[in-house]
C-alpha cells in the first residue's frame, strides 16, 4: 500500500487535503489497482486494472463534487505512455516534440501554482492536439 496526502482545490477556491492509498486488490485471477480517497468528508473508490485509469475515475467523481486535485497527473501537458499505465509515472508532453524521456513525472507530486491544474476534459483536448503536433516529427 503506498499513501499520499495531495491537496485539492474545491469549486469556491478552498484548498483542502486528500488523504489517497493504492493498493493492490485481488479478485479471483485479476489484480486490480484500488484507489480510495478521503476530502471532505467524501470517501471515493476506484479500481481498474490500469492504475493511471484508476486516478482517471478517482479524479472524474471528485470533479463531479467540485473537487480537482493538485497534483502533476492534473497538468494539462501530462499523460501516460503505454508502459506507464500501471504505474504513477507519466510523461511531460511539448507541443511539436515528440515524448522526452527526461520529462517523467509522478503523476501525484504536488504542483507549485494553483493555476496549473486542469480538468480531464481540458487535458484530453491538450493531448490530441499534441499528437496532431508530432506528426511527421523524428
Amino acid at each position: 500500500m503506498k499513501d499520499y496526502n495531495v491537496d485539492a482545490i474545491t469549486i469556491d477556491f478552498k484548498v483542502t487535503k486528500a488523504k489517497i492509498q493504492i493498493s493492490d486488490l485481488v479478485e479471483g485471477n485479476n489484480v486490480f489497482s484500488l484507489i480510495e480517497c478521503h476530502v471532505n468528508n467524501i470517501k471515493i473508490k476506484t479500481k481498474d486494472f490500469h492504475l493511471y485509469n484508476a486516478f482517471l475515475e478517482l479524479r472524474k467523481k471528485l470533479e463531479s463534487n467540485g473537487i480537482f486535485l493538485l497534483c502533476k497527473g492534473c497538468l494539462v501537458n501530462v499523460h501516460p505512455s503505454g508502459r506507464q499505465l500501471i504505474s504513477t509515472k507519466a510523461n511531460e508532453l511539448t507541443i511539436g516534440k515528440r515524448v522526452d524521456r527526461d520529462k517523467v513525472v509522478d503523476i501525484f507530486d504536488p504542483i507549485k501554482n494553483l493555476g496549473e491544474f486542469f480538468s480531464i476534459r481540458n487535458q484530453k483536448d491538450f493531448y490530441d492536439y499534441w499528437l496532431i503536433s508530432i506528426k511527421g516529427v523524428d
